[in-house]
Parts: C-alpha cells; sequence; structure tokens
C-alpha cells in the first residue's frame, strides 16, 4: 500500500495532511489507535478538517476506494 499512498500524498498535496503512524515507533500510537477504534492493519481513517471522522477502510484496498474517500473530505 505504501506506493499507492505516496503517489495519492503527492497528487492531493495542498489539500489533504496525510499522518502516517507506525504502531511500533509512534510515541502516541495506542492512543491514537483507541481514538480512532484501530484493530487492524493497514487502516485509513479520513477525518474532516473539523476534526470529525468521514470514514474509516480497513485493509489493502484498490486505490479507487481510497480516491472515493479522499474526495469526500470537507
Amino acid at each position: 500500500m505504501k506506493p499507492v499512498v505516496d503517489r495519492l500524498e503527492k497528487e492531493y498535496e495542498g489539500r489533504v495532511v496525510f499522518e502516517r503512524i507506525n504502531a511500533d515507533t509512534h510515541d502516541d500510537a495506542r492512543a491514537l489507535m483507541q481514538k480512532f477504534g484501530v484493530n487492524a492493519f493497514p487502516t485509513f481513517v479520513f477525518v474532516n478538517s473539523d476534526g470529525s471522522v468521514e470514514s474509516r477502510v480497513v485493509g489493502a484496498v484498490p486505490e479507487e476506494e481510497l480516491r472515493r474517500n479522499l474526495d469526500a473530505l470537507q
């Protein structure tokens, strides 16, 4: 999924902020996983500019599914 996310991050630059959290190394990983209900990897959480969760995608999914979720963000 990394190459897909890298490509989307470049494409959506200036419109969407991408945050990548490594559960093994990120200091706040446990708190973030609990906050966003992450139980499996990868999990993509799409958060609107007001901080509300728009959607969530779990697992390796097609690029188009990620695009649909990115495009729906406000």
